[in-house]
């Protein structure tokens, strides 16, 4: 039992050699998420327990009454 669990200690050290381990180059990262324009970004408005008028703007609103008797314009 002792013999396996050497050898595999030493599988386990030898993989260790031939893996390269590194952080790939910065120019190699994806770039994130960039809005197109200032017409397709939006809020997120949510509504409480209590009734209320939610209203959005001119962009992509997203409206959740969640709670209570909410008007959504």
């Amino acid at each position: 039992m002792l013999w396996l669990a050497g050898v595999m200690g030493l599988m386990a050290v030898s993989a260790v050699t031939f893996v390269e381990i590194e952080t790939p180059p910065d120019d190699d990262v994806p770039e994130g998420d960039t809005p197109r324009g200032p017409n397709t970004v939006g809020d997120i408005l949510s509504g409480s327990d209590g009734g209320e008028t939610v209203q959005g703007g001119t962009g992509d609103d997203q409206l959740g009454g969640y709670g209570g008797n909410d008007l959504l314009r």
